[in-house]
Formats: structure tokens, sequence, C-alpha cells
């Protein structure tokens, strides 16, 4: 499966592909990140490490977002 394919609740819903998709526009490797996460704690880890990796590799700053809402907002109330 390509990376450039694009479903966004899939994409975002582990973080996983968020991480690398963050990876590829930058260059970096991020650190720490559970590759096939299974369970909620893993997933929303996962987001916490991208919005970080975002923040700190990336240099572009957070307006105040945190990984739990993240989950909640598009797992949750956006997608079903």
């Amino acid at each position: 499966m390509s990376i450039f394919n694009l479903n966004i609740r899939l994409d975002i819903q582990d973080g996983v592909r968020l991480i690398n998709f963050f990876e590829l526009l930058s260059g970096k490797r991020a650190k720490g990140y559970d590759a096939t996460p299974k369970n909620r704690i893993n997933k929303i880890n996962n987001l916490s490490i991208a919005l970080n990796f975002l923040e700190r590799d990336m240099f572009v700053s957070n307006p105040g977002c945190c990984a739990e809402g993240f989950y909640y907002f598009f797992i949750l109330y956006l997608f079903t």
C-alpha cells in the first residue's frame, strides 16, 4: 500500500501514517512510536509523538491540540 493513498480516518486513527508523513516531509526520523498499535492507549501515544515531532523537529507551533482530543474528535465524533 502506498503512503500516498490517503484515507484520513484510517491514517489518523493510530498515528503511524501521520508520523510517517511527518518523517517524509522533514527528512528526520521519529523515535519511540509503536508501529503496530493494538489498543487505544498506544494509538493516543503515537498521536502524541506525532504532535511532539511536529512541534520539536519541524518547528511548527501547536495551537493547543492534544493527542486525546485529536483522537476522540477525529475518530469518535467526526466519523461515526
